[in-house]
């Protein structure tokens, strides 16, 4: 570990920030120019905009959907994100509404089901069975995503999002592209963003007080011909199926808004031997570079 001589904190599009010293080079789409690899000087040097309208001059790729093997999981991973979605907090347990039953129809049922009215318009259900797994994973009392699923296959992962987006999804009034989540757990929002960056797509969080309690909603754009976020009819039927052009672009693109001189900080050397010379960091998977002259300082973890 050590401190570069300077350093730059780098502002994405996506309000996410990234520490990163002068010599650190990235894979960027340059305005008019197709794809280089630049320095954080180099970019600092040029300038982040370009033209009358202050584009943006340099864009970074979305990284693709994490291809990762299946992994033997305690719970069903639609299951499991019906559970941590549900505003209950009650292990083994599901609260959902008279009009969203079809949600157990794609649920484990392990041991068997037991329901319950709540009020006029909603059931609870407990599945017999897993408050046990679910303890078992340590995630009663603080509601998480465990690595173990975080690095499974995309169908698993994808089957993880569903369930969480069944249950919990917040209907948008901006555009039927934007599906989005809100939690009370910022652990679980950014285990969530996590799950959402690794299936290929471009998730933002913010902070918001909502009847003066702290939580946090992550959205994202999502569309129906490529994934399908949903297994919901009701929920799966308002997905816009496809992107328009400005869209197509914006959702497979970052954007770099801003860089801006730091003070050095101490920071990691990484250095990644693979063919492309490329690797991804942080929550969001933000693809970056490395060269055999010059390794990497970041201050964000690199994901391999």
């Amino acid at each position: 570990v050590s401190a570069p001589d300077t350093a730059y904190k780098i502002h994405f599009d996506t309000g996410e920030t990234q520490d990163a010293c002068s010599d650190h080079e990235w894979e960027v789409e340059v305005k008019n120019k197709g794809t280089q690899v630049l320095t954080t000087q180099e970019m600092f040097d040029s300038g982040v905009s370009v033209g009358p309208k202050k584009e943006a001059r340099f864009k970074i790729k979305t990284t693709k959907p994490l291809d990762l093997p299946e992994q033997d999981v305690p719970v069903d991973p639609y299951t499991f994100g019906v559970w941590l979605g549900d505003k209950t907090f009650r292990p083994g347990e599901v609260t959902l509404h008279k009009d969203d039953l079809d949600i157990l129809k794609s649920m484990e049922h392990y041991k068997g089901l037991h329901q319950q009215p709540v009020g006029e318009d909603n059931i609870r259900t407990t599945v017999y069975g897993l408050r046990g797994l679910l303890r078992g994973m340590n995630v009663v009392q603080d509601k998480r995503i465990p690595v173990q699923y975080l690095r499974s296959s995309y169908s698993q992962r994808l089957s993880l999002l569903q369930g969480l987006m069944d249950i919990g999804a917040i209907e948008s009034s901006r555009t039927k592209a934007q599906c989005g989540i809100v939690l009370e757990s910022k652990t679980l929002a950014v285990d969530v963003l996590h799950l959402v960056s690794t299936l290929g797509l471009k998730p933002t969080i913010k902070e918001l007080t909502i009847n003066g309690s702290i939580h946090f909603e992550v959205t994202f754009l999502a569309f129906s011909e490529e994934i399908e976020v949903f297994r919901l009819p009701r929920r799966l039927a308002k997905m816009k199926t496809k992107a328009d052009k400005r869209q197509q672009h914006s959702t497979k693109h970052r954007s770099i808004e801003k860089i801006e001189e730091v003070e050095a900080d101490h920071m990691r050397c990484i250095g990644v031997d693979n063919a492309d010379k490329l690797y991804l960091f942080g929550d969001t998977c933000i693809p970056t570079h490395n060269s055999i002259t010059s390794a990497a300082y970041l201050l964000w973890y690199a994901i391999f």
